[in-house]
């Protein structure tokens, strides 16, 4: 039992060691990357600059309440993109010519930041003669689905399943009444995105259109669709790289400080409990490459508030340990053996642990669902740090002990700082 304890913590010694390389310094194999490292981790705009587009809206329906749909619009096409870090405002400086201005951190070049945010023109549903039969304000929503859409033997199939509000219902049957047999061509910036031929007349609100697409073409045209109901023509105005809004600099001291207070930390962990802070100090560290890792793999923007949120959820992580370490002390001045009082501390820390970090999971959701751009990137950062720490130290951090345990069969006041 006590080599096999010992394997046990070297495993994860080995196991922390390799995702710590990995995170920092990259991992190929078999001529694939495993981990990107470090050096390819997106940074926002804050750390790392980025790319700033204006938008400059044209047409007759320019409103504030226009231009409130307009960056509603962007800030969904950032978001489906994983572009969490972004930001839309609206400037009205010149109350004439109002601006849309969109800034996307993580791009040196301003043609690839507008290829990820995608096309930003007026969606138009048109009759060949150039009649248009809907805009894009008739579409409320547009789903890439999957099945059979008629008796015929051509079996299941890609389709996109639209929802049109009701006064477009009656439109959109007129036009297709008229046009069996013909086509509507869908235009998104007067560019053809997609011509479905009419076969039947369309009486409802939820028309779909087939055109044997594969699963990737009919969810990019269900997203352009969806994402495409803006209320005026956007021409962008200008774009280009800007420089970090803090900078490397206060990045490079945000890391430094965390370094110092990490010590710090390790320190009074293993000076007050002994060979359980050494066990915590692995597990900290532990979390934090995977925490990384998890970022890394997801493309997930690395901001100061996002850093913030990590920090925060690591000093949970410790005060999850604490709480277990305090409960270990008492049921062994209780008189409990070592492997029973491990088991109990854990089982009786659980409650107090789980309720702390459910109510953090609930703050940052809501958050996540009220919040945009840097807020809603640190309210992803707490809620993923939140569980994982959670993980780590119910689970993760009780293996460990108990391998300790068989190890240190006896409640040395020396081990364990009694």
């Amino acid at each position: 039992m006590k080599a096999k304890s010992i394997v046990g913590l070297l495993l994860v010694l080995v196991i922390t060691a390799g995702l710590v390389f990995g995170v920092c310094n990259g991992f190929n194999a078999f001529g694939k990357e495993i981990i990107p490292g470090a050096a390819k981790m997106r940074m926002g705009l804050d750390i790392a600059g980025g790319v700033r587009i204006v938008y400059k809206p044209e047409g007759e329906n320019v409103t504030s309440e226009g231009l409130q749909v307009a960056q509603t619009i962007l800030r969904t096409r950032l978001d489906q993109k994983g572009l969490n870090e972004a930001t839309v405002a609206i400037d009205e400086t010149n109350a004439e010519a109002p601006m849309l201005v969109v800034e996307i951190p993580g791009f040196t070049d301003p043609k690839e930041a507008s290829a990820f945010l995608g096309k930003t023109a007026k969606l138009q549903f048109v009759e060949p003669d150039g009649t248009i039969v809907m805009e894009g304000a008739d579409i409320i929503s547009a789903k890439a689905e999957y099945g059979q859409v008629s008796d015929t033997l051509r079996g299941n199939e890609y389709f996109i399943q639209l929802t049109i509000s009701n006064d477009a219902v009656q439109k959109f049957y007129d036009a297709t009444s008229r046009l069996v047999g013909q086509q509507i061509v869908i235009l998104l910036d007067g560019d053809v995105l997609s011509a479905p031929s009419v076969s039947t007349a369309i009486n409802t609100a939820n028309p779909i259109i087939t055109g044997s697409y594969t699963r990737e073409e009919a969810q990019e045209m269900a997203e352009l669709i969806s994402s495409g109901a803006l209320p005026f023509t956007l021409a962008i105005e200008n774009q280009e790289y800007i420089g970090p809004t803090i900078g490397h600099q206060a990045f490079e001291v945000t890391l430094k400080a965390g370094l110092v207070a990490a010590i710090i930390i390790a320190l009074f962990l293993i000076i007050i409990y002994r060979v359980p802070g050494i066990i915590t100090v692995m597990n900290l560290v532990l979390y934090a490459a995977i925490f990384v890792l998890i970022h890394q793999w997801g493309g997930i923007t690395i901001t100061l508030p996002g850093i913030a949120g990590i920090i925060l959820t690591l000093a949970m992580a410790v005060d999850a340990s604490i709480i277990v370490y305090e409960r270990l002390r008492e049921e062994i001045k209780a008189g409990k053996t070592l492997k029973t009082s491990v088991d109990l501390s854990f089982s009786r820390a659980f409650s107090a642990v789980r309720d702390s970090n459910i109510t953090t999971i609930i703050s940052g959701a809501i958050l996540w669902i009220f919040g945009t751009g840097p807020v809603k990137g640190f309210a992803i950062a707490l809620v993923v740090g939140t569980v994982l720490s959670f993980i780590m130290s119910m689970v993760v951090l009780r293996f460990m002990m108990k391998w300790t345990a068989n190890i240190f069969e006896k409640p040395n006041k020396h081990v364990y700082g009694i």
